[in-house]
């Protein structure tokens, strides 16, 4: 009979859970593109006005209440994010230089940091 060894299926599980969230496309995604990639969800969920899904993107000591996302919905609202270039520098952050730039003109550069779980 044919047994397959513990390890494969530890990897194999590790392998699947990871796929499923987001962590593998091929190869595994570097500090640009998982930055990117936040950026993307946060300014979708800014477009589609979804409150709760931003207020769980910021760290529990920094949530903000419901009225501060109104303002952040508001004021950021169709604005364009997009990383210039990110990198780790402490295990489980992930900081980088962003460019914001408005539909009616106007760009500024910014430092991102994002908290990863490991």
């Amino acid at each position: 009979m044919f047994r397959i060894p513990p390890i494969l299926l530890l990897l194999l599980s590790t392998f699947v859970h990871a796929r499923d969230l987001g962590y593998f496309h091929g190869v595994v995604q570097g500090p640009k593109e998982i930055l990117q990639n936040h950026l993307d969800i946060f300014q979708k969920a800014l477009d589609a006005e979804e409150k709760a899904t931003l207020m769980r993107m910021f760290p529990e000591t920094e949530a903000p209440d419901e009225s501060a996302v109104e303002i952040l919905i508001i004021k950021h609202h169709n604005l364009k994010m997009e990383v210039i270039e990110a990198k780790r520098e402490i295990a489980g952050q992930i900081t980088g230089e962003v460019n914001y730039s408005r539909a009616g003109g106007g760009n500024e550069v910014f430092s991102v940091t994002i908290m990863t779980v490991s």
